[in-house]
Formats: C-alpha cells, sequence, structure tokens
C-alpha cells in the first residue's frame, strides 16, 4: 500500500501578478490569518480547499509581500 501523502508546508504560492496586486496561494486556516493585514482575502473561487486570493493594500510593497508569504513557515 502507498503512503499516503502529507503537507510539507503551511503556504505555498500559485501565482503572483504584480500588476494587479494579485497573489494566489495554498494555506492553512491560521497561516491565512497572518496575510489579513496585508490586503483583502478571498477563497479562490475554484473550488480548491485551502486556495487563497489576496489583493494587497497599496501601502505595502507588493514584493515585500509576497516574499513574507514564500517564506512564511
Amino acid at each position: 500500500m502507498a503512503k499516503k501523502p502529507t503537507i510539507k508546508r503551511e503556504v505555498a504560492v500559485t501565482f503572483a501578478l504584480e500588476s494587479v496586486g494579485q497573489i494566489d496561494f495554498y494555506a492553512t486556516s491560521d497561516a491565512v490569518t497572518e496575510f489579513e493585514k496585508f490586503g483583502a482575502i478571498d477563497p479562490s473561487g475554484r473550488g480548491l480547499a485551502d486556495h487563497y486570493t489576496i489583493r494587497v493594500d497599496a501601502r505595502y510593497d507588493f514584493n515585500e509581500v509576497l516574499d513574507y508569504i514564500k517564506a512564511y513557515d
């Protein structure tokens, strides 16, 4: 019998587009709350479990937010 896969990271970025300030990512529910201060977060709407989109607040540097989310552990 094959070993059941397990999550290796709490967060994984799947898409980022600086021109519109959008970052799509998978995250655990507790990790998502850490990102709320950086912009508006919504479920991705693609029917994917634990997948979210954040529209980064223009007061923050987009790349700093992206790097923070990528490095989250």
